[in-house]
């Protein structure tokens, strides 16, 4: 299932943080990249109870990695949300699920885009996902050894995880 709503996310303020992921400054998320400074996101990693990873291959409009694939769902942490609250909101969005989300790790994202400190969480789910298709071109389940096969077409968050 798909839908087409549009996110402007270019003007939501983001948690700005330094090296110890201690927060500094809110700025708008379009202001943060071009600065490049190091900001909270989240990375949900969705398999399914055969033990595949979910990815999204991202919308060819998308101004970050455009038609790469992707971890299952994630994002940018918003000003007053928790790394939790921020990847519950961003399961929703993206894959219009609720689960219980289990706590993985939270570690620095280089890239050549921007740095990020991202916060990854785990859950099982068969879907059905209905995801938005301003933002994903579609999803689909894969073996690990399969991942590691497209790694060149990977997002650098998605490698790293």
């Amino acid at each position: 299932m798909k839908n087409n709503q549009k996110y402007d996310t270019q003007e939501d303020l983001v948690v700005v943080v330094d090296e110890t992921d201690k927060v500094i400054d809110y700025l708008p998320r379009k202001e943060a990249h071009k600065k490049n400074l190091t900001h909270r996101t989240t990375a949900i990693l969705v398999f399914n109870s055969e033990g595949k990873l979910l990815l999204q291959k991202r919308a060819k409009n998308k101004d970050t990695y455009p038609g790469f694939y992707a971890l299952s769902a994630g994002g940018h942490v918003l000003k007053g949300q928790s790394y939790k609250k921020g990847a519950e909101r961003e399961l929703y969005e993206e894959l219009m699920i609720f689960g219980k989300l289990e706590y993985i790790n939270t570690f620095l994202v280089p890239d050549n885009i921007h740095m990020t400190m991202t916060a990854a969480f785990k859950m099982i789910s068969n879907g059905p996902f209905e995801f938005n298709t301003y933002e994903i071109e579609k999803v689909e389940f894969f073996e690990i050894e399969k991942i590691k096969e497209i790694k060149e077409n990977l997002t650098p968050q998605a490698k790293i995880i």
